[in-house]
């Protein structure tokens, strides 16, 4: 059933997206279009913390050789379902591919490299990187990222749902007794159990803002190509090329790769990409 329907509130006044529960509908939280667009009730300045933290805290065990503490928490991991958004579908939700935490561990010391790549220009934020992350980790799905951002920001759309649910005069569907969960908790540094969520139509509920719900992400390999390796090339060859042609070069030049494991071999040749694409989008 629509959000919109079992509230009894039309889809264009709603806040959130409107999912049909226990449906999943297949598109993906975007993180920094949280960051950016501040939705109302959404506790932007929290949650951009708790990622910024969750991150940074795997980079910093990265550093100290901790590699046990980083299995450790990305083992934590599982998937969540109470948004509806992915690939799982009613009654075969282990369909989804939920987070791929074997190929995120794998990765995680390019993450640490491009951070440094980066050296303070522009300063690394939450937002920043997520567009590292996304850019690095060429085996973890879109379906992985909105499992492991609804893991980490778990208590903040809780509490989205929870100020959305009574701005609408439906408090009572809040539920803080079922359905334990957990988030990414700042001060431990560490996965911390958590309870509360919507029960809609007997199912537990956690909304997200419309304006982060998207097909795809906003920041991808592609997008970063396209803007700077792509029009570089078009610029050596004195605009005389289109974006496409300009494109097709550079993929002709490494065959064999997928567009993120380009993205990153260009960005590990010259550091300066990555800085340079992460000024430009990042204001």
């Amino acid at each position: 059933m629509l959000l919109s329907d079992y509230l009894e509130v039309s889809a264009e006044d709603l806040p959130m997206f409107d999912v049909d529960v226990p449906i999943d509908t297949k598109m993906v939280i975007d993180p920094t279009e949280l960051i950016i667009r501040e939705p109302e009730h959404f506790p932007t300045v929290s949650a951009a913390d708790r990622l910024y933290d969750f991150f940074n805290t795997l980079i910093e065990l990265y550093n100290d050789k901790k590699f046990p503490e980083i299995s450790a928490i990305l083992n934590g991991v599982h998937e969540i379902n109470d948004t509806y958004l992915g690939e799982s579908s009613i009654g075969n939700h282990a369909q989804g591919k939920g987070p791929d935490s074997e190929s995120l561990r794998d990765y995680i010391g390019n993450i640490v490299n491009m951070v440094g790549y980066v050296g303070g220009r522009p300063q690394v934020d939450a937002k920043a990187l997520f567009v590292i992350f996304s850019l690095c980790t060429p085996n973890f799905g879109k379906d992985g990222f909105s499992d492991l951002l609804t893991n980490i920001l778990y208590c903040d759309f809780s509490k989205y749902t929870h100020d959305v649910l009574n701005a609408l005069g439906k408090e009572n569907l809040f539920d803080e007794v079922q359905y334990q969960r957990q988030y990414w908790d700042i001060d431990t540094h560490m996965w911390k159990d958590f309870v509360g969520c919507a029960v809609i139509h007997n199912y537990p509920t956690i909304f997200v803002p419309k304006e982060a719900v998207q097909h795809t992400y906003t920041y991808t390999a592609l997008k970063f190509i396209m803007a700077i390796p792509v029009v570089a090339e078009q610029n050596r060859n004195q605009g005389n090329i289109t974006k496409q042609d300009a494109y097709k070069r550079i993929k002709d030049a490494n065959p064999g790769l997928s567009v993120k494991q380009l993205a990153f071999n260009i960005i590990r040749e010259n550091p300066n990409n990555l800085a340079d694409y992460l000024n430009r989008i990042l204001v």
